[in-house]
């Protein structure tokens, strides 16, 4: 059995993922940091572009890195084409297979059992005193002090999951970080009130920042979105260009003469009537009516399908970088494609 091919179980995201990065590290000092970094999914059309990069040595790196995320959703000839990996992995790459459970069920269970056992790592959740110990760390770093009351709320509130705490702890450390109104104490209150805002974030909040034109809080709703579901760079752009296809139509209602009133009633997106109903998404729409021109909708439509394959394709901090940068030329420069930014995150510069 090949110890190029491992398998990563369990639910706990955040030391999973610390781990992945650990063996990118040691494969970067073993070939020289001239390692390649790609993520796949099982639920998304990858097999061709996944097994092209594992079974042919690049010519820009010396080695390839792959992690295959949620392999348990795999269906049977997805599994029939991996175990044919499995049995004969190139030596050019290596494969990481990643899965919530802690056993695979069949058609995967297969898969388990073609991996060698000292490949085979299981992550299981940290234990209630590991995790108040992972919070006042957290904070401790950061500068800030937290409640002992505060601690047990958030635990209560988030998943028993790193990663999760993780997103929830950097927001907060954000936050307190960077308002002036705010002591460095965290106490319920606190967790009471900006816990359960980071905790709903979705695509239709990123997309109220966008039409408000409010860039703080798109970068902050963009980087929730990212470190909690890996799928969000899939959706994105997807999300943002039908929120802005939508208000072109409101802005040419407009330019034709219709009231506002009709104007959001009548808006559409391909030629499929959606209308605007709901009170909120009035108001955001309205305010986007003042935030962009029919010139910077266009734009920024064009904008947002030159982008598609640069967010879906990047990886990490370069990611992170294209989503901010995305974001900036929206709602600054509305729709041109001026900045690149040279700072490592331009959240820093809020």
């Amino acid at each position: 059995m090949s110890s190029s091919v491992k398998l990563f179980l369990g639910p706990e995201s955040g030391t999973k993922e610390e781990r992945i990065k650990k063996e990118y590290s040691n494969l970067q000092k073993q070939y020289d940091n001239n390692v390649d970094f790609k993520k796949y999914y099982s639920f998304e059309a990858f097999e061709n572009e996944m097994y092209m990069e594992l079974n042919n040595p690049s010519l820009f790196s010396s080695h390839t890195l792959i992690v295959l995320y949620a392999v348990d959703q795999l269906n049977i000839a997805g599994v029939s084409t991996l175990l044919d990996y499995v049995k004969n992995p190139s030596n050019s790459s290596t494969l990481i297979l990643e899965s919530e459970l802690f056993s695979l069920k069949s058609p995967c269970a297969k898969i388990a059992s073609s991996i060698a056992k000292e490949n085979t790592i299981s992550f299981y959740p940290l234990s209630e005193n590991e995790l108040i110990h992972y919070v006042n760390t957290f904070f401790k770093s950061n500068n800030l002090t937290i409640t002992r009351e505060a601690v047990n709320l958030l635990l209560e509130l988030v998943d028993n999951n790193t990663l999760e705490l993780k997103i929830i702890c950097n927001q907060l450390a954000f936050f307190f970080n960077v308002s002036k109104d705010h002591n460095s104490n965290i106490d319920e209150l606190d967790i009471q009130k900006y816990v359960h805002h980071s905790k709903n974030e979705n695509s239709f909040s990123l997309l109220e920042m966008i039409l408000n034109s409010r860039l703080k809080e798109a970068l902050e709703i963009s980087h929730v979105l990212l470190e909690r579901d890996p799928t969000f760079v899939y959706t994105l752009t997807g999300g943002i260009l039908w929120g802005f296809r939508r208000l072109l139509s409101v802005l040419e209602n407009l330019n034709e003469g219709e009231s506002n009133y009709q104007a959001m009633q009548n808006a559409s997106v391909f030629g499929v009537k959606k209308g605007i109903y709901r009170k909120d998404d009035i108001t955001s729409y309205n305010n986007a009516i003042r935030n962009y021109s029919i010139k910077n909708t266009r734009n920024i439509i064009s904008l947002l399908i030159d982008s598609d394959v640069k967010i879906r394709t990047n990886t990490g901090e370069l990611l992170k970088l294209e989503i901010e940068q995305l974001l900036y030329n929206i709602i600054v420069k509305k729709g041109a494609k001026t900045l690149k930014f040279e700072t490592p995150s331009l959240k820093n510069k809020l």
